[in-house]
């Protein structure tokens, strides 16, 4: 069987390995913890570890030419370099390179969110779209978008930054250091410090969804308040790439569900001059929390013109 494809997408908390067929059939799949306190080293040793057993148990007679990774930023896709991650902390590593060592096999990075939109593309909601633009809303916000099958990355590969959109000059302090962004007012971590602030307790995003469909008064103000910003963001897209599919995926949206996505476009109703002409079709990520494994494994013939090839 030599038409396996390998991905692998790290986050701080799992990394998963998966070897897809070209129809997006998942032939095997390993996960294990990043544990990214353990350092970068002991991590490569235990992704080798993963990947070999994976490459043994789906049947290929050869290793990969090229294996795909989605990784957190902020990236440096021309040099293969991820800096100092805020989720794992291993500071400026030349990733590529380090994988390449390890796993003795050509490695084409890109960043998580660009190959969740890829791979939503390929093999999920947006299959059969011209124009697809992908939004996770998870710990942060950010976004990837892919128009007539070419994925669109921009001039370093750090494009649809969506989550650090300004919605609001000098408002509430983002992670990165700006004031005012998307990210700040209806990312998971901005849901939990609204709780903490309603509630005057330690209440996580998941908490606030349970309370929201429990039709608590205190979440429902938590998440009608998130929707409108996010509302004004959509029509910021919207109006930007003028998409025909808007594909939402992440643990926020996810766990939200389609209840939370149509309040979110009754408030971008309000902003979005397009919607007069015609409006994109909405719909949540069919992969589920999968989407950037399978957009790394497509990374090898996706033919996206930047990065280390």
């Amino acid at each position: 069987m030599n038409a396996v494809r390998f991905g692998i997408d790290i986050g701080g908390t799992k990394t998963a390995i998966v070897g897809i067929s070209p129809a997006g059939e998942v032939i095997v799949k390993r996960v294990f913890a990043t544990e990214p306190a353990r350092g970068l080293e002991d991590f490569l040793t235990r992704c080798k570890t993963a990947y070999q057993e994976a490459l043994a148990e789906s049947g290929a007679d050869r290793p990969p030419a090229a294996v795909g990774v989605a990784s957190p930023g902020p990236l440096d896709l021309a040099r293969g370099i991820m800096y100092d991650s805020p989720n794992l902390h291993w500071g400026d590593v030349p990733l590529v390179d380090r994988l390449e060592q390890t796993l003795e096999t050509k490695i084409l990075l890109q960043n998580d969110a660009n190959a969740a939109a890829l791979g939503e593309y390929l093999f999920g909601a947006g299959r059969g779209s011209r124009c697809l633009v992908y939004v996770t809303m998870s710990t942060g916000i950010g976004g990837g978008v892919v128009v007539d099958g070419r994925l669109w990355a921009g001039s370093s590969g750090n494009a649809a930054e969506f989550g650090h959109l300004t919605l609001v000059p000098g408002g509430e302090e983002c992670g990165c250091g700006l004031k005012g962004c998307w990210e700040a007012y209806a990312s998971g971590t901005a849901l939990a410090r609204l709780g903490r602030q309603v509630t005057g307790r330690e209440v996580s995003a998941r908490d606030i969804g349970r309370a929201w469909s429990d039709q608590a008064p205190w979440a429902d103000e938590i998440i009608a308040r998130a929707a409108r910003y996010s509302g004004q963001a959509v029509a910021i897209i919207v109006q930007s790439f003028d998409p025909d599919r808007l594909v939402f995926g992440g643990g926020v949206a996810l766990g939200l569900g389609r209840r939370y996505l149509d309040l979110v476009l009754a408030e971008a109703e309000r902003f979005c001059l397009n919607f007069r002409v015609r409006r994109p079709h909405f719909t949540l990520a069919a992969l589920g929390g999968d989407s950037a494994l399978f957009g790394a494994a497509a990374l090898p013939e996706a033919n996206l013109g930047i990065g280390r090839y």
